[in-house]
């Protein structure tokens, strides 16, 4: 059904001008809702490698949904090159980030001129310190565990956290940031026997790879080459740079916008053309101007009144009406709902899609409307945050933390904050949380990794003892409280066998009274309650 809206969208008038320009030098305005994504996805058919460049950290973020939707998972990728609480989950590593640039596979970058300001690790040692191990090929043993330890990865007995490793003879455990699962990696000598993907809550093996591909922890990674460059340089020319609103990005960073102009451009603006005041008459003179006549979904405010006159009235005008929904479950909820109001026979033109975008709009030279379910019923709509696996602290959170405040690092347990501190770190200069442990050692913690830590937290009165860097206490401690956790866990189970072996009681089918109230319920259901 996805297909099948693209197709009708990009059968525009408009977006035959797009195809016949592949996307070069052409600023488009009038654009609503989530029409900007598809005018991406449309440019991203015919070229490879695609930025768009915002100050805006909210329109970024939903766009990066909208074009992962539209042109498949993890195309698309968002890096904001500074910490920020709101995204943090939703937000590439620096090293996912340059893995991309530095990579021949097409992606779409969504990012902040501040972000391509940023002075990273040179192109040629991020290359060096990649690490490539392939099932029967050679890497000398030991010249791995140097490069895991430059990394800044953290030595455990077991592997459970991203950036962890573990040695236990010749077998290497190891999770890095770019992979979902960490690896188990058998030598012989300096030679690679085997790569698995295991579990690591069971520690078992799900599957057995070729390859795998370390990348380093760009943000933290110690090298004997200090030298950086800016985000930007790692960009090829091939690239088409999608500006929005060219007029802030040259006033805010004037040296961004100017190295843009050695890549093919196009822009995005909320006013025409000839009120663009950092292009040139001459530059101005080669654009085309494309308006793109949409309108933003109309507000029904819950009104399932208004939304089933409003789907008549499409109807009777030939528009083909697109309704976006969360998943599944609010897909057969809204398709049964306007089924009752409608009836069967007036469903002609209305398509419903598993997979919501964040904003509707309508476009009149395509004859169609698109309608997301959230905002018909006035919810609020974010897609699932990856999970923090170990909760950490937020930004917020951090700013009111005082000195000498004791904190929990998941690696290194309890020590006392020391404040916030510039640090060199691979050639950059970044700001990091000081952490004091026993007999004065420090932890430094950047901040794009404050989800590793989180404030200490007891019954009042009680003073916590510092531990001590290199020492097994802070290990015995989590181990014991996983123990604990587990036996709770066993205890929950029992308990919800028994109530699912007896008997319930069945309730009638629901009314369509049910049914408005259900679908106008402000917040998102989670799992559970959809499925109760």
């Amino acid at each position: 059904m996805l297909s099948k809206l693209k197709n009708k969208i990009f059968a525009s008038p408009e977006f035959k001008i797009i195809n016949a320009q592949s996307g070069k030098d052409l600023f488009f305005t009038g654009l609503r809702g989530s029409l900007p994504a598809f005018v991406i996805a449309a440019l991203f058919e015919q070229n490879k490698k695609i930025i768009f460049c915002s100050n805006d950290h909210n329109r970024l973020f939903k766009l990066k949904d909208d074009l992962n939707l539209l042109t498949g998972e993890d195309t698309a990728g968002l890096y904001l090159g500074e910490f920020d609480e709101e995204f943090e989950s939703e937000v590439n590593t620096l090293s996912g980030t340059l893995k991309k640039l530095t990579g021949e596979e097409s992606y779409i970058i969504v990012t902040s001129p501040a972000a391509l300001n940023k002075n990273v690790i040179a192109e040629d040692s991020f290359r060096k310190n990649t690490i490539l191990l392939s099932k029967n090929g050679e890497y000398l043993f030991d010249e791995l565990l140097g490069k895991l330890k430059s990394f800044n990865f953290t030595k455990k007995k077991i592997v459970e956290e991203e950036n962890d490793y573990a040695v236990r003879g010749g077998i290497i455990d190891i999770f890095p940031e770019n992979l979902n699962q960490p690896v188990r990696i058998e030598f012989f000598g300096d030679t690679v026997e085997s790569i698995r993907e295991f579990d690591p809550a069971t520690q078992r093996s799900i599957a057995r790879l070729d390859s795998i591909e370390i990348l380093p922890s760009a943000e933290s990674m110690q090298t004997d080459d200090d030298s950086t460059e800016k985000l930007i340089d790692y960009i090829k020319n091939d690239t088409l740079f999608l500006l929005d609103e060219p007029d802030l990005i040259k006033e805010d960073l004037p040296e961004i916008y100017y190295k843009t102009i050695n890549f093919k451009r196009s822009y995005f603006s909320g006013f025409p053309l000839v009120k663009n005041e950092s292009l040139g008459e001459s530059e101005k003179s080669v654009i085309t101007e494309l308006f793109l006549d949409s309108k933003s979904q109309p507000s029904f405010n819950s009104n399932t009144k208004m939304f089933a006159e409003n789907l008549k009235e499409m109807n009777s005008a030939e528009y083909t009406v697109f309704i976006s929904c969360t998943d599944d479950y609010q897909l057969n909820r809204t398709r049964e709902l306007v089924e009752d109001l409608l009836g069967n026979d007036e469903l002609t033109g209305i398509e419903f899609l598993n997979g919501s975008l964040h904003e509707g709009f309508i476009m009149p030279s395509a004859r169609t409307a698109v309608y997301t379910e959230h905002q018909v019923f006035g919810r609020y709509f974010r897609p699932a945050k990856r999970k923090r696996k170990f909760g950490g602290i937020t930004f917020k959170e951090l700013s009111t933390v005082n000195y000498g405040d004791f904190m929990v690092h998941q690696n290194f347990g309890i020590g006392k904050y020391a404040g916030l501190k510039k640090i060199v770190t691979g050639g950059v200069e970044q700001e990091a949380v000081k952490l004091l442990y026993k007999d004065n050692d420090m932890v430094f913690v950047n901040l794009n990794s404050l989800n590793m830590i989180k404030k200490f937290s007891a019954q009042e009165g009680v003073t916590p003892k510092l531990n001590k860097l290199g020492g097994s206490e802070w290990e015995r401690i989590k181990q014991k409280t996983k123990k604990k956790i587990q036996e709770i866990a066993r205890d929950l189970i029992l308990l919800y066998s028994k109530r699912k072996s007896q008997k319930g009681f069945r309730f009638s089918p629901d009314s369509i009274w049910q049914k408005e109230l259900e679908a106008s319920f402000m917040y998102e259901d989670t799992i559970d309650q959809a499925s109760a």
